[in-house]
């Protein structure tokens, strides 16, 4: 990853309190560092009075939110020629009775010019007692590496009420049974009884609901590390809709930090009530893989010959590079020769 001059922290989720709060704040460019936002300077979406972003970067004193709101963020200017790559986080909770409202959920985000902006890592901690420090390190190791927590950033949903999940799981293979058995779930918001293990349970009568749309995490610490390289997900019987239309592939090795899976994600899917459609990791650097297409009904155009595809199956490609070489019946080599890349 790049250095790059503005981070930030965009909160997700709190539990209580009716604001966001932090003690003290510290960006590290190294595993275990020294604070690297000093000189700089800090900035909030909002900031109620008598509190400071940048006490808070200091470590001089807490900052707090006005209230609850999303979004909802609070950020570091390193300045001019001073860009870092961030690869720590760490927090520390308000030492007095509002500790609660320390962001149980948040994402951090850099940009090269305090407006666009990426995220890099989700921080999650459930929990958060009065005056604890939390230090959120990025997995170092390639999401294409055996890692035991597995999940998704969800970004959107074709619905405007909450996000809802029939079924979900990660395989090792292409094709492969589920991971998630005998693990543990997690989301971050969970409408009434619909829990995120219900996502997993093999069971498309149950439901994982969250309360509303705004970006949240649904994930699964599995028994043991595993690679992934493929999932799955059902569209809602009931509303279909309302199941994920956007997210990211997220993983980590501690169940508090976690890194995107790069260019694992989805966009736009489209969903039937109770179908299930797989989503496949982007193949590794020098990783070659085959797909076999049956086309039907092979006819001529004044462009050549164009096949008129019978299907019943949905195919998400990334990363990959596909060739079709489609040839009249009985004369092989004297068709169209295509090649795409997704």
């Amino acid at each position: 990853m790049s250095a790059h001059r503005y981070w930030r922290l965009n909160l997700n989720e709190v539990t209580g309190g009716g604001a966001f709060s932090f003690a003290a704040l510290e960006y590290h460019a190294t595993a275990g560092g020294t604070n690297v936002a000093t000189g700089g300077t800090a900035s909030a979406s909002n900031t109620y009075s008598g509190s400071s972003s940048t006490n808070c970067f200091a470590g001089t004193g807490l900052w707090s939110s006005t209230n609850a709101s999303l979004p909802c963020w609070i950020q570091y200017d390193l300045g001019l020629g001073n860009d870092k790559d961030i690869v720590e986080v760490v927090a520390t909770s308000r030492n007095d009775a509002y500790f609660n409202q320390t962001a149980v959920e948040f994402t951090l985000q850099y940009s090269d010019d305090g407006t666009t902006w990426y995220s890099k890592a989700v921080c999650i901690h459930d929990g958060w007692t009065q005056n604890e420090t939390v230090t959120f390190t990025i997995p170092t190791t390639a999401g294409t590496a055996a890692h035991a927590w597995w999940g998704i950033s969800i970004i959107n949903s074709a619905n405007a009420f909450g996000y809802v999940v029939e079924e979900m799981f990660f395989a090792a293979t292409h094709g492969g049974a589920s991971l998630c058995t005998g693990g543990t779930a997690r989301s971050t918001q969970q409408y009434s009884s619909f829990s995120a293990d219900l996502a997993f349970d093999g069971n498309n009568a149950t439901i994982w609901a969250g309360n509303d749309k705004n970006q949240q995490t649904l994930t699964y610490h599995l028994t043991s590390s595993s690679v992934v390289t493929q999932m799955s997900m059902t569209g809602y019987s009931a509303t279909p809709n309302q199941t994920p239309s956007d997210w990211a592939v997220i993983y980590s090795d501690d169940g508090k930090c976690w890194a995107y899976f790069p260019a694992w994600t989805v966009t736009g899917a489209t969903w039937s009530a109770n179908v299930a459609q797989t989503f496949n990791a982007p193949a590794a650097a020098g990783e070659t893989s085959t797909v076999t297409m049956h086309f039907t009904g092979i006819g001529m155009s004044s462009g050549g010959f164009v096949p008129a595809v019978s299907t019943h199956a949905t195919m998400h490609l990334s990363g990959i590079s596909l060739f079709v070489n489609a040839y009249k019946p009985g004369s092989p080599g004297t068709g169209l020769t295509q090649f795409w890349t997704f």
